[in-house]
Formats: C-alpha cells, structure tokens, sequence
C-alpha cells in the first residue's frame, strides 16, 4: 500500500511537470509512460521484498540475541535492530510478512526484559492497529494476559505500562475476539487503579480504551457497574479538572445508555451525581463539549 502510494505521488509530481493542458479525451498510455510506470512498480516491488527480507533478517538476529545470558550490550543491540523495525513495519503489506515469520512472537519475547518493553511494544501496537488479520494472528499467541500482568508490574515505570496499554488497545479496539479475552481474564479490574490516580500518565490512555471498548461491547457497561469502576468515575469528577475528565464524562454517558441498571445506579441519591455535575459546569475554562456531556447525563437521569 505504501508503494502503491509512491507511485501515486511521483504521477502527480511527474504530471506536474507537463506543460500541455490535460486532455478531457482517454487516450492510452504512451510506451514513454508504460516504461516510467513498469520501472516505478518495479522498483517499489522489489523495494518491499527487501524490507521483508531484512526484517526476516533482523528478527532471526533478535532471537538470536536473546538465547543464554541477555547482557546489557546485547540489549543496545536488539533495542538498534527494533528501532528500525518500527520505521518500516507500519506498511499493511510488512506488518502481514512480520506476523507470518513470527515476528509477533519475537516481540513477546522480548516483553520479558524491561529496556526491550517500549519498542517492542511499540511495534506490536503498530502492526495490529485497525488490521484485523494481524490481531487475529496476534492474539493466537494469548498476549493479553501478559499485557495486563505487565501494567500490573511494580517494577514497571509508567511510561512503560504506557506503551503496554497502547499495545494491549490496538490488539482490542475493532476487534471483538479480543475483547473477549480482556473481560474472561478481568481487563477492568487491571485498569482501575490508573483511574484511581489522575495524576498518572496512564490516567487518560485507560480511561479512552475503557470508553472505546464499551462502544463496542455493551455487556461491558455491567462489569464497570459491578467493579465499582462506576462509582470511581463518578468520584474523579469532583477533584479539580484536568484533561481525563471530558473522557470520564463521555465513558459515564456510554455507560448510562441504554442501560436501567446502571441509570437506577446513578439516581441513587448517595452518588450525589447530579449536584456533582451542576458543580463541574459552574467550573472556570470547561469545554464546550463538557458541558454537553453534563447535559446529557443529566436528561438520561431524569
């Protein structure tokens, strides 16, 4: 895809170079023309194929690296070779050869040493985004539990447990198998501390996947009720804003839709959420799109 998009760009630049008015008759291609254009895919083609040889490469060097005794310099190593993988691997057409020599399962791997986390991570995010194929493959490997075991991970830093949550929200977001699997291994329960904490990093990231995921999965709406992450959501509101909140609000609307238990939750005077959201609207420098929200929840609760 990303070739086929070179060659695009370069007919327009090449056209761009013509000075004679375009004609509005079809007129078959010039031999000029035929040759540029055979030699361009030509080019792109064998460009790919490189690519993924290079990365069959690079990958059979990573395992390599990563049998016996893992030193620090190896560690640089494998960190060099995963950089340049990431450069590359967002193509549709590379991130479907990554997948089918194994590249996934190098990655996992490499989940296991913590200077090897935000690349490798980074490059499983990237190859499962929005490619149904890929997380299908993906997911054969069971990666969810040990996404989630890593955000639970003390010894992890946030910015860490930050690419753990972008990886483990590529392989869920538009893909129901996985979100499958994050509600039979208690997904939500692994998020709710990073709701806990505004202050965190992971804060907005959890709150946008748990918001993306019921979108796609309505049964989800019960297990926020019965976690208590319900309940937390609508306790974060009453501490000064920042930006989690206009996610907090769009989550607590989703989860209010369509939903009596979660609606006869929420009018229970001992949330107090009415009051709480006349006090965020009466808030200095609150969106638009806040105020909204808080609109809409209301006209749901009445």
């Amino acid at each position: 895809m990303a070739a086929l998009q070179q060659v695009l760009k370069m007919s327009i630049q090449a056209q761009g170079e013509d000075t004679n008015p375009p004609s509005e008759v079809f007129q078959p291609m010039g031999q000029e023309n035929k040759e540029w254009l055979s030699g361009a895919l030509s080019s792109f083609v064998t460009n790919a194929t490189d690519l993924s040889k290079e990365m069959k490469t690079n990958l059979d060097k990573i395992s390599a690296l990563i049998e016996g005794e893992v030193t620090t310099d190896k560690m640089q190593q494998i960190n060099e070779i995963l950089e340049g993988i990431t450069a590359y691997v967002d193509d549709l057409d590379l991130a479907k050869d990554f997948v089918h020599t194994g590249g996934h399962d190098v990655m996992l791997k490499c989940l296991n040493y913590k200077p090897l986390i935000m690349e490798s991570c980074e490059i499983l995010a990237c190859i499962a985004q929005n490619n149904p194929k890929v997380q299908h493959i993906i997911l054969q490997t069971n990666p969810i539990p040990i996404y989630l075991s890593l955000i639970s991970d003390q010894s992890l830093g946030e910015i860490e447990k930050k690419k753990v949550l972008y990886a483990l929200s590529c392989l869920c977001r538009g893909f129901e198998p996985a979100i499958q699997v994050f509600k039979s291994e208690k997904g939500i329960y692994k998020i709710i501390p990073f709701i806990e904490n505004l202050d965190s990093l992971l804060a907005t990231k959890a709150v946008f996947l748990i918001k993306t995921l019921v979108s796609e999965d309505f049964s989800l709406k019960e297990e926020i009720l019965s976690s208590g992450m319900l309940e937390i959501l609508i306790n974060k509101l009453k501490e000064p804003r920042n930006a989690t909140h206009e996610h907090i609000l769009t989550l607590l609307y989703s989860c209010l839709t369509d939903n009596k238990d979660t609606i006869a939750f929420c009018k229970q005077p001992s949330t107090g959420l009415i009051q709480i959201l006349n006090n965020y609207e009466n808030q200095q420098e609150i969106l638009e799109e806040e105020i909204q929200a808080c609109r809409e929840i209301k006209a749901l609760l009445v």
